[in-house]
């Protein structure tokens, strides 16, 4: 099922970047992916996504399984804000291991793999609501009708790093196609910040990359 859903990707994202392709009227759109919700089909995956140009000399295959694990997505210990980003498999976003079988994101000139992103977001309404209610309470506390701005900034920081630590991040992922011998790439999803994520992480892994432009197809 992997290996169907991949050639389909092939087939649905080489129409995309090349319209006269003799891929070009092939139905794919209803094979359904491997590890995600059935609904979720080739068509709407690539609906709108970004393509790149590779600026390097296509690598060999065990220079794209190097750079693909040395920026595996890794859980980092530390809680924080900032995204924590890294490779994994489009088949298993949980399982960031390309080495044990190659066949799983390798197809013919075709790498099929994914960019995963994962955040921590606090709520602004209960972050607020707990910043409100701390702030009654130093007011109760010191005799003080309001609580000066330097004091709510304080309880603000506070406040929020404990809610980071009680929040798990949210996961995403963004899988891509990569023509390694034509040299173009597309990624699902048409967001600058995906995008710049992606282009930063290809070039500590393979070197350098630009984007062509975006791709949105209509319906």
């Amino acid at each position: 099922t992997c290996r169907l859903w991949a050639c389909a990707a092939a087939v649905r994202v080489t129409c995309l970047v090349d319209p006269t392709s003799t891929f070009s009227g092939t139905r794919v759109a209803s094979l359904p992916r491997p590890c995600y919700p059935a609904s979720m089909t080739v068509s709407s995956l690539f609906r709108s996504c970004r393509r790149f140009k590779v600026a390097e000399v296509a690598p060999d295959r065990a220079s794209i399984e190097a750079g693909l694990s040395t920026s595996a997505f890794a859980p980092s210990g530390s809680v924080t804000r900032d995204p924590q980003v890294g490779w994994t498999r489009y088949d298993r976003p949980l399982s960031p291991i390309f080495s044990d079988d190659l066949s799983a994101w390798s197809h013919t000139q075709y790498v099929l793999a994914a960019l995963r992103i994962d955040q921590r977001r606090v709520p602004a309404r209960l972050l607020r609501a707990r910043v409100d209610e701390a702030a009654r309470s130093w007011c109760a506390e010191n005799a003080r009708d309001r609580a000066p701005s330097v004091v709510r900034a304080d309880l603000r920081g506070r406040l929020e790093a404990d809610l980071l630590r009680e929040t798990p991040p949210t996961m995403r992922i963004f899988p891509f196609l990569w023509n390694t011998q034509e040299g173009w790439i597309v990624l699902s999803g048409g967001s600058e910040s995906t995008a710049d994520a992606f282009r930063k992480t290809f070039r500590r892994s393979f070197g350098g990359v630009s984007e062509d432009q975006p791709i949105v197809e209509a319906g």
